[in-house]
């Protein structure tokens, strides 16, 4: 399959705050709004990290993105597409105007899809108006980069209720519904997490079943949620101010030591937990 991409005029506007701020089971990055028009065709963004996700969220238009392996993936508008940042190869017009949104989310961020995915969901009145909201609280800062990334959440949730995917089936939020007791419990013992079985027994499934359950719902792993929830609460202590030493901090998180701690932390935040309290 071949690609034709149309000579392009395009505005990008790039909206990101001094430093990633937690919302739940959602990191907002970056957010690009783009208009994109004739040959609009790029590589992957730079500055883009291999650990990212990526929600390319199209209003208006159609364009396409290229996936390492050759796989393609067709967004036309009313469509919700989810993929890492590692896999962009490439992405471009496929009509004279492509008007989307190129959110970039923290590593382990849950938004309620399976990553991989083209999703259909009918754009709302005031869509882009939202998402542009989010965009001016991301420029705000660390103070208010935290509700740009609950809105968002929110969004995700509104988008759920509405998806198919390709074949027409409803993708709605059976799945995570199933999931709120158990995810009420993991909030609960985020510091300590529960093993598999335990959690699935709330739920009266298997393990097995109970993992393909919540990747349904959350799109990752049960472990990995924890420690987003964990670098999350860890995040919203620090951003406080918490004067506690780190290994209290990597105490009270149930992590084995402060170098453990600062390791996690570092590799989801891209600073030191020292580094992110003092701003």
């Amino acid at each position: 399959m071949t690609s034709t991409y149309i000579k392009k005029t395009k505005r990008n506007e790039l909206h990101q705050p001094a430093a990633p701020a937690p919302a739940g089971a959602l990191l907002l990055r970056r957010i690009w709004a783009v208009r994109a028009g004739g040959a609009y065709a790029n590589r992957r963004p730079g500055g883009m990290t291999d650990d990212s996700l990526i929600l390319l969220r199209t209003l208006a238009g159609a364009g396409e993105v290229e996936l390492a392996g050759g796989r393609r993936l067709s967004c036309g508008a009313g469509t919700l597409a989810l993929f890492a940042g590692s896999k962009v190869r490439y992405y471009g017009c496929r009509e004279p105007d492509w008007r989307f949104w190129w959110c970039e989310c923290e590593p382990g961020s849950t938004p309620l899809f399976a990553p991989g995915g083209v999703f259909r969901i009918p754009v709302a009145p005031g869509e882009a108006g939202e998402l542009d909201e989010c965009a001016g609280l991301l420029r705000g800062g660390r103070g208010t980069a935290a509700e740009a990334s609950a809105r968002l959440l929110l969004l995700c949730h509104r988008w759920r209720r509405t998806s198919t995917d390709r074949a027409g089936r409803r993708c709605g939020p059976a799945a995570a519904e199933r999931l709120a007791p158990v995810l009420r419990l993991m909030q609960e013992t985020a510091a300590r997490p529960l093993p598999v079985p335990r959690l699935a027994a709330g739920l009266h499934v298997g393990a097995h079943r109970f993992r393909l359950l919540f990747r349904q719902g959350l799109g990752c792993t049960p472990k990995a949620h924890y420690e987003n929830l964990r670098l999350a609460r860890a995040a919203e202590w620090l951003q406080g101010g918490a004067p506690a030493k780190l290994a209290e901090i990597a105490a009270d998180l149930g992590y084995s030591s402060a170098f453990h701690f600062s390791r996690a932390f570092s590799r989801r935040f891209g600073v030191p937990p020292a580094r992110f309290r003092s701003g």
